[in-house]
C-alpha cells in the first residue's frame, strides 16, 4: 500500500492506495501533486490519481522497478533496475520512449534515477563494489554522457536550480560537482570523513550539504567552488550498512534540516529533526 499524510497537522489523508502484483519498492509524485507512481517488483510501474484515491487503468511494463522519478511536468517517468536496464515512459500515451530506453546505457547495477528540473536529463547512479556508474540520458535524443571519478558506489545525486550542475556523492567519502552539458568535472572532489548517503544544493546552489550514509555527520560547504568546509556536525561511524536518509534546506537559505535515522538493533536512540544555521 501507499500511504498520504497532510505534512502540516501529520495525519492521513484518506484510504490507503492499495496495488496488486508485487511490493512496492520506489514511489515518486511529480511537484504539482496530482499523480503518484511506484515501482513494483512484479515488472510494472503504477500509476494513481492522487486527489481521486484511484488507479490509473494502465501500466508501464517492462521490468521490476527498484528506482522511480517523475519530471517536473509529470509527462515522464523513468524508472530503473538493478539488472542495469533504463526505461521513459510518456504518461500521456503510456508508451516507452524508444530512443532512450535502452540495456546498454547501463553496465552496472542501478540503484537511484533523477529527472532534472528542466525534464531534459534523466541521471541515474549505481555500480558495484569498487566500481561507479554515474550517467545522464537526454530524453529527446537518447545521447547518453558518462561521468567518471568517482571509485565506489554512487548513492545520491541532485541538480542545481539551473540544471547547469550537478554533484554526486558515493560511498568513496568524495562528493563531485559536473557540469551537466559538457559531463566534465567542474568541483571537487569534496572529501567527507564518511561514506556520503545525500548531498544536497542549496537554493542558490552556492553552498552544499553533505550527509553521511548512516546518517551521524553533516557537513556543509560555504562555497561549492572553494569546497571550503562552513561547519561539520556529527562523527563518521563508518557503518556496515547503508540507511541514508534525507537533507533539506530552508526557504530563507540560512539552515539545514535534517533527520538521523539509526536503526533500531543498535542500541541508540533516534535523534529529532536537527536544525544548523549556516549563514
Amino acid at each position: 500500500t501507499i500511504q498520504q499524510w497532510n505534512c502540516n497537522i501529520g495525519l492521513l489523508v484518506g484510504e490507503p492506495l492499495e496495488g496488486d502484483g508485487g511490493s512496492i519498492c520506489a514511489p515518486a509524485v511529480p511537484p504539482d501533486g496530482k499523480t503518484i507512481a511506484c515501482g513494483k517488483k512484479d515488472r510494472s510501474a503504477q500509476r494513481w490519481d492522487a486527489e481521486r484515491s484511484k488507479a490509473v487503468p494502465r501500466r508501464f511494463r517492462s521490468h521490476p522497478v527498484h528506482a522511480l522519478a517523475c519530471s517536473p511536468s509529470g509527462d515522464r517517468i523513468a524508472s530503473g533496475w538493478h539488472k542495469r536496464i533504463i526505461c521513459i515512459w510518456d504518461t500521456k500515451t503510456d508508451k516507452r520512449i524508444v530512443g532512450p530506453e535502452a540495456r546498454g546505457v547501463r553496465k552496472e547495477t542501478v540503484i537511484l534515477v533523477v529527472v532534472s528540473r528542466d525534464g531534459r536529463w534523466v541521471l541515474t547512479g549505481g555500480g558495484s563494489r569498487y566500481l561507479a556508474e554515474l550517467k545522464a540520458c537526454e530524453v529527446e535524443t537518447g545521447i547518453v554522457k558518462t561521468f567518471e571519478g568517482h571509485s565506489d558506489w554512487i548513492t545520491c545525486i541532485d541538480i542545481s536550480a539551473d540544471n547547469t550542475r550537478l554533484v554526486s556523492g558515493s560511498l568513496d567519502k568524495t562528493g563531485w560537482i559536473w557540469s551537466s552539458e559538457a559531463g566534465r568535472l567542474v568541483a571537487g572532489p569534496f572529501e567527507s570523513v564518511d561514506k556520503v548517503g545525500m548531498v544536497r544544493f542549496s537554493p542558490n546552489s552556492k553552498k552544499l550539504a553533505v550527509k553521511s550514509d548512516w546518517a551521524t555527520c553533516l557537513e556543509v560547504c560555504r562555497d561549492v567552488e572553494s569546497q571550503k568546509l562552513e561547519i561539520r556536525l556529527g562523527i563518521a561511524r563508518m557503518a556496515t550498512i547503508f540507511a541514508p536518509s534525507p537533507v533539506f534546506w530552508d526557504n530563507n537559505r540560512s539552515a539545514i534540516d535534517t533527520k538521523r535515522i539509526i536503526p533500531k538493533q543498535t542500541g541508540l536512540r533516534p535523534a529529532g529533526p536537527v536544525i544548523s544555521e549556516c549563514n
